[in-house]
């Protein structure tokens, strides 16, 4: 069976859009799939990934370290947090990577949303933030 998969057309992309764990096997797939909803992709993750493309930035980081995150979520109106481990590790790796690296970007995006809508998929859960406007929608 093949299936072909159409992109939606988006007539408003967003500026810029931050995919964390990038390197990862859904990062990978997400990079080219963002591409329509944003003017600028921005591809973090601590493991290595391939260079910048057309309209990408490439911006290592360990979301555990707090000025990294204050600098890495600047200017992004919407962010696809995959960032963390997904297979079992010790858990002292868990604890940083998946809750103490969690956290600090749910944190500052809030204080930082410069767009109307920011999904947050983690890697067990998702988290969601709607800015409802004036109107209180």
């Amino acid at each position: 069976m093949t299936t072909t998969v159409t992109p939606l057309p988006v007539a408003n992309p967003l500026n810029r859009i931050l995919l964390t764990g990038a390197a990862g096997g859904l990062g990978k797939v997400l990079r080219n799939s963002l591409k329509p909803f944003a003017q600028t992709l921005r591809l973090s993750d601590v493991a290595a990934m391939d260079a910048a493309g057309l309209a990408e930035e490439v911006a290592p980081c360990d979301l555990a370290d707090k000025a990294a995150v204050d600098a890495l979520v600047k200017d992004c109106d919407a962010v696809v947090h995959l960032g963390g481990v997904s297979v079992e590790r010790p858990f002292e790796e868990i604890l940083e990577a998946n809750i103490k690296g969690v956290f600090p970007p749910l944190r500052r995006l809030a204080a930082a949303m410069a767009s109307n809508v920011s999904c947050l998929p983690v890697p067990t859960m998702w988290w969601g933030f709607t800015n409802r406007g004036a109107a209180g929608g």
